[in-house]
């Protein structure tokens, strides 16, 4: 929302965010704040921020940033962020429209082969363009 700094300045962002839904938030958390500055709505389900609070999917690309909040571990001692369960709830929007848009997930896919290659094939089934990493490496800045 802000853009994003560089060694020559800040770089304007080149998106239009237009809703959010946040699966949790604390005290502590900026996306609030952020969202009223620069007047978007955060909608109570993945479903109306998708669709803007309509019927049919309204937006151009989706973010799915699932790993702020208070998420259990397994015994492995893994964060068990719900990237799946929000991704089911986005292709859920898309199935039902018939069409969808691009995804990007923030980080990995999952903490298990399971869900992420759930994630996968069902991008793959419902023609999403789907793309996942940290946005660092793809800035093409180097992060130390």
């Amino acid at each position: 929302m802000k853009g994003f700094p560089t060694d020559e300045g800040l770089q304007a962002p080149r998106v239009d965010l237009v809703s959010i839904y946040l699966d949790q938030t604390d005290p502590r958390d900026i996306g609030r704040g952020l969202a009223e500055s620069h007047n978007i709505p955060i909608y109570q389900s993945i479903r109306q921020a998708l669709t803007l609070g309509g019927k049919e999917l309204a937006v151009d690309g989706a973010l799915l940033i699932g790993e702020h909040g208070d998420y259990p571990y397994n015994e492995l001692e893994q964060h068990m962020y719900p990237r799946r369960y929000l991704f089911e709830q986005i292709c859920g929007v898309f199935a039902s429209s018939g069409h969808s848009v691009p995804v990007f997930c923030d980080k990995h896919l999952s903490y298990n082969w399971t869900d992420a290659k759930w994630m996968y094939d069902r991008a793959k089934a419902l023609n999403v363009p789907f793309m996942a990493g940290h946005p660092y490496r793809l800035a093409g800045e180097s992060v130390s």
